[in-house]
C-alpha cells in the first residue's frame, strides 16, 4: 500500500524549504525576509507549528510564491497538463525540440528578480521527463 497522504501542513513546510532553498537563502535570511527570527521561522519549516495567517502572507511576499501555491501539492499535476505532455511525446523529436524552445522562451516570461517562479520550473521538468520518457521507448 502507498504512502499517506500528506496534509496541507506538510505540503506547505515542504513547498517553502523548497522555494527558500531554490532562492538560495538560509533560514536566518528568509526570517528577515519576513520579519521573524531564524528560529521561529525554522520551526515552521520543520515542526508543528501554528503561525498567524499574516505570517503566513509575509513568508509568501520573501519567498515571491503566490500563499495558494505553497499549499498546492507539486505531486497532484494538472491532468491538462499530462495530456499535453503526452501529445508531445507523440511527436517525433524532430518536431518536439521547437515546441520545447517556445515553451522555455514564455517560461522566462515569468523570471522574478531572484529567479523563476518554482511552479513554472516545476512543470517545465515535468514536460522535459515526460519528453524524455518517451523519446527512450
Amino acid at each position: 500500500m502507498g504512502e499517506s497522504a500528506k496534509s496541507a501542513w506538510q505540503i506547505f513546510q515542504e513547498n517553502v524549504r523548497r522555494t527558500r532553498k531554490y532562492l538560495g537563502l538560509t533560514q536566518s535570511e528568509a526570517g528577515e525576509r519576513t520579519g521573524m527570527q531564524q528560529n521561529q521561522y525554522s520551526r515552521m519549516e520543520v515542526a508543528d507549528f501554528d503561525p498567524r495567517l499574516s505570517a503566513l502572507l509575509r513568508v509568501s511576499e520573501a519567498l515571491q510564491v503566490p500563499l495558494a501555491d505553497l499549499f498546492r501539492d507539486p505531486l497532484q499535476t494538472d491532468s491538462s497538463l499530462i495530456r499535453l505532455a503526452e501529445r508531445i511525446n507523440d511527436l517525433p523529436a524532430a518536431d518536439q525540440e521547437p515546441i520545447i524552445k517556445v515553451i522555455e522562451a514564455y517560461l522566462e516570461r515569468y523570471e522574478t528578480p531572484t529567479g523563476a517562479h518554482p511552479d513554472y520550473k516545476e512543470r517545465l521538468k515535468i514536460l522535459e521527463s515526460s519528453r524524455r520518457s518517451g523519446a527512450s521507448e
